[in-house]
């Protein structure tokens, strides 16, 4: 919440700050470069409510997956597979993206190829492993 009250206090002190006879281009910048933030801020806010929830929450754009580990700490991870549906020589790469019917993995060379998605089957999390 304190984000949204940022961005509009960003926003609407632009419009008033372009009165005071100052170049548009650097007021402009700063206000998108804060209304950026302000939105990236909002989308780990809900990722993280939905972590603390449900133990699993897909960050927008493909940029991974946000998971609850041992000892409550969050990891950060990017889920991949071999696609079962593809030939032996030509098999594509899975990774997970969020639908209508929740989370899936898809195919990233035939968009058709979708299986669904269980978070409880994934492996637990290993310290030792993380690069």
């Amino acid at each position: 919440m304190l984000s949204v009250l940022s961005a509009l206090i960003s926003v609407g002190g632009l419009f008033g700050i372009t009165r005071l006879d100052l170049p548009l281009y650097p007021m402009l910048a700063v206000a998108g470069i804060s209304l950026a933030f302000a939105c990236i801020a909002i989308l780990l806010a809900q990722a993280s409510q939905a972590v603390a929830r449900h133990g699993f929450a897909l960050l927008p754009l493909g940029l991974g997956a946000l998971e609850r580990g041992d000892r409550r700490a969050i990891w950060l991870t990017k889920p991949i597979s071999l696609c079962p549906f593809c030939p032996e020589g030509r098999a594509g790469f899975m990774h997970l993206v969020e639908t209508n019917n929740g989370i899936e993995w898809q195919c990233e060379k035939h968009q058709k190829h979708t299986l669904g998605f269980d978070f409880t089957q994934m492996p637990p999390l290993d310290p030792s492993t993380a690069i």
